[in-house]
């Protein structure tokens, strides 16, 4: 096939046929991104209901709980709380919490809480004793404190009730005991100080799914997953320092399968140094978080939609005068190209943009991998400018160029565009939000590791102390109803602690917040050997199957420039009558009327069981792979593609120096290869 100048008329239709394909697309994607709004309406509506069961649940929970200000009077109680009194919880709320106990343990409980009072550290403390009921019984309870505010003026603590006397019952058999240890769920353990085990109960073997007896004497990481061994030996490590340990990693379990702990423990000082710890099986809850993280996610982009319309409302018209210039009579040669790759850089940046969106609202499990941080932020830069509007001021002082940390950059961007979105609501009248990141190295601040230091600061309203404690719990909000669901700072949080790090908030009212990450700095990967060039001439026939003539036409055309010569079918049925002679490629959209590219594929495998395929989708790979459609193995080429990235796909595809072979069917199978 012989091409024409680019100068001539005819070429130039077809770039202008090539840029309106790519423009309907994005009509398509922006009427998808209507429906996904739709969608999360239906999802905030649901979040709103799990709200109010939440707090149902809480106020109805079993254990009973009640809050203790300085002068140890009832600041809150809950319905089972005041169920141990045999009294409502109305009338408990400002009374000493003493005149509930039986008068021969009120000392000790005045002993209990004068020295949570005087404990220099947050530490919880219990006392059993007999609270007295209202019909004048007596229950035995365990009172469970911690301190909630350690401020002078308002101190409170948390107090736990813990009915003891079913428990005192079970004491009586030694055998009913054990049964009930069998069965515990926790992992209890005692480890010496070289990390060996010295003792672990049965919930052992359901967790690790390996026999207590099989782990004495070894270390206690030795069942961790090696991608997380070191992240665990390090924290190991600052606890013989004195710093404590809630570690989240993965282990194997005996059976090859792969399950979440989260494991805390302490360092016991005796005569020779112990540790003491407690590990759970957390699989599960990291599950449910993944789908609270989802739930926001989709909020979010919620939030941007008005935006993003504003921004491809632009777009859109910017092609539409480009490409009414460029085809006016008026216009000469020169001048039309000119408009014309205008018109092809703004779809270029409007399909940019569309692909991050997508990325961020997709439902996948993360990624970690070894990442800058300050890569992470300049990439999605503009979402969130795009998210904050116009009347705030974004300024990055990114400071931390070699802080590489373990994580997926889409959990990067969740934190920032979480924060961005409660900065903006903070700032109605305008403001500035700033965000910088600097290393530290041990030793520079109470964080004892090597981390990269994240600061998000804006100069909103600020919080008071109040809700500054509250912030990170899942559905508090202090929006208006319909305008959040509270689920953002705690993914936040979530998000931060599965990565290993911690967050701290600063806020007064009226001088803003300000939120500080520091995340573990891990070493940096070595450098890989840059991408080799893609081929960009090859030879031989290949079979195009898309629906979308529009699509059709245009594959076919980078085909045929780089060199193939191109068979062309809408669906199965004619893929199948026109896939003659010698074939070397198949080239098929995923989703097909009827039968599906991989299944096309199937089909054509007994006549040509070497045919290489490349799959083409506006769909993201993972969505296709979820729903059965691909396999990891598959080549897969992402909707809207230029020429130059069909390219280096084909190359990784076929990589025969000077592009690929012909297969030569026969009637008894295949005969080898023939070059061209």
């Amino acid at each position: 096939m012989s091409l024409s100048s680019p100068e001539t008329p005819g070429r130039l239709r077809e770039e202008e046929s090539r840029v309106e394909d790519q423009l309907r697309e994005l009509r398509r994607r922006c009427s998808e991104l209507e429906l996904d709004n739709r969608g999360l309406k239906r999802t905030l509506s649901e979040v709103g209901h799990a709200r109010d069961h939440f707090r149902q649940a809480f106020d109805e929970a079993p254990v009973g709980y009640c809050i203790v200000d300085a002068a140890r009077r009832i600041l809150k109680l809950n319905s089972s709380a005041a169920g141990f009194l045999g009294i409502s919880a109305e009338g408990c709320v400002g009374h000493p919490l003493s005149d509930f106990v039986s008068d021969s343990d009120v000392a000790l409980l005045q002993q209990h809480l004068e020295e949570l009072q005087q404990a220099e550290q947050q530490t919880r403390r219990s006392v059993e004793l007999r609270l007295r009921r209202d019909d004048g019984t007596s229950v035995q309870v365990r009172l469970s404190s911690i301190v909630l505010s350690q401020d002078a003026e308002a101190w409170s603590c948390l107090v736990t009730v813990t009915d003891l006397t079913q428990l005192y019952l079970l004491q009586e058999s030694d055998a009913l005991l054990r049964r009930i240890a069998a069965h515990v769920e926790d992992v209890y353990y005692q480890t010496d100080e070289a990390g060996r085990v010295v003792h672990v109960n049965l919930a052992y073997q359901q967790v690790w799914g390996r026999e207590p007896t099989e782990a004495r004497g070894q270390t206690w990481f030795h069942a961790v997953y090696p991608e997380d061994l070191a992240q665990a030996n390090e924290a190991k490590r600052l606890l013989m320092k004195g710093d404590p340990f809630d570690e989240e990693y993965r282990i194997v379990r005996g059976d090859g399968s792969i399950r979440w702990i989260r494991d805390r423990a302490f360092l016991i000082e005796q005569p020779t140094p112990q540790i003491v710890g407690v590990a759970r099986d957390v699989t599960d809850d990291r599950e449910l978080e993944e789908e609270l993280r989802q739930a926001q996610k989709l909020e979010a982009l919620g939030t941007l939609a008005s935006s993003v319309a504003h921004d491809f409302g632009n777009l859109l018209q910017g092609v539409m005068g480009c490409l009414n210039i460029a085809l006016s009579d008026t216009a000469s040669p020169e001048r039309a190209r000119d408009y014309t790759r205008q018109a092809l850089m703004a779809v270029r940046g409007g399909a940019s943009l569309v692909g991050q969106l997508m990325k961020f609202g997709r439902k996948e499990r993360a990624h970690p991998r070894v990442m800058a941080v300050d890569t992470a932020i300049s990439g999605c830069a503009k979402l969130l400018q795009r998210l904050l509007g116009d009347h705030v001021q974004l300024n990055i002082e990114a400071h931390a160029p070699h802080g590489m940390i373990l994580a997926d950059p889409v959990q990067i961007e969740q934190i920032l565009m979480n924060l961005a979105a409660n900065a903006r609501d903070a700032m109605p009248a305008g403001g500035r939000l700033l965000i910088r990141t600097t290393e530290v190295r041990s030793g520079d601040t109470a964080h004892r590791r090597p981390s990269v230091r994240l600061e998000v600061r804006d100069i909103g309203c600020g919080m008071d102390r109040e809700t500054r404690e509250k912030i990170f719990e899942p559905f508090f909000t202090t929006k208006a109803a319909g305008k959040g669901t509270g689920l953002g700072l705690s993914a936040v949080r979530a998000v931060t602690r599965s990565l290993g790090g911690q967050v701290d908030v600063e806020s007064e009212l009226g001088r803003g917040t300000s939120f500080v990450f520091h995340f573990p700095l891990v070493v940096a990967p070595p450098v890989t050997a840059p991408r080799p060039p893609a081929v960009t001439h090859f030879t031989g026939r290949a079979l195009l199957v898309e629906d979308d003539w529009t699509v059709r036409i245009s594959v076919r055309q980078y085909l045929e420039d780089l060199g193939f010569e191109v068979v062309e079918a809408s669906d199965a049925v004619e893929a199948m009558s026109r896939a003659q002679g010698a074939l070397v490629l198949l080239v098929t959209d995923v989703v097909l009327p009827e039968v599906t590219g991989p299944r096309i594929r199937e089909m054509l495998k007994g006549q040509y069981p070497d045919l290489k395929a490349l799959y083409i989708s506006a769909h993201p790979a993972p969505y296709l792979m979820e729903q059965g459609l691909l396999q990891k193995t598959d080549m897969i080429l992402q909707k809207p593609f230029e020429m130059q990235e069909l390219a280096f796909r084909l190359s990784e595809l076929c990589p025969v120096p000077g592009g690929t072979g012909l297969v030569r069917p026969t009637r008894g199978g295949l005969e080898a290869p023939l070059q061209q």
